[in-house]
């Protein structure tokens, strides 16, 4: 296996390239998935007190959705596996929004946001620069030149 010296280096792997850190960041976030999943009220108890009992369900949903993008993300921990888990991340703290303010939701939204927007930036950086397929760049510079000979 051939060692990385930076983050968004790559290290070799049968078949495939492999970000350097994308299997501990999957781990790391499978393992709070699932400990969301199986101790949700235990969470809330540490994290957020006032989130109402009735709702540990959506602990134990988001330790769903976490279990299985992370667990994607260790069978096969590809560049755009990394991107697009970045990107499930940054919706989710996209989503809790407008319950940033709230008396009873409040404290659980901002862990949860800060969690994944954590997440994401950490998933983008490993997942290194995207790289475009010469077709998309070739389009590209045709339509370009298109343009610039209509406005002649």
């Amino acid at each position: 296996m051939t060692q990385s010296t930076s983050v968004g280096d790559m290290t070799s792997a049968p078949g495939s390239p492999v970000p350097r850190g994308a299997r501990p960041l999957a781990a790391t976030g499978a393992t709070a998935g699932l400990v969301l999943l199986t101790r949700p009220q235990q969470v809330l108890d540490a994290v957020a007190p006032a989130f109402p009992r009735d709702r540990a369900w959506l602990v134990r949903a988001l330790g769903v959705r976490m279990l299985a993008q992370h667990a994607a993300v260790l069978a096969r921990p590809a560049p755009a596996l990394l991107r697009a888990g970045a990107g499930i991340d940054l919706l989710h703290a996209a989503s809790l929004l407008p319950f940033l303010a709230s008396a009873r939701y409040g404290r659980a939204a901002r862990v949860s946001a800060a969690v994944a927007l954590g997440s994401a930036v950490a998933s983008r950086v490993l997942a290194g620069p995207q790289r475009r397929s010469p077709g998309r760049s070739q389009r590209r510079s045709k339509r370009g030149s298109q343009r610039g000979s209509q406005r002649r």
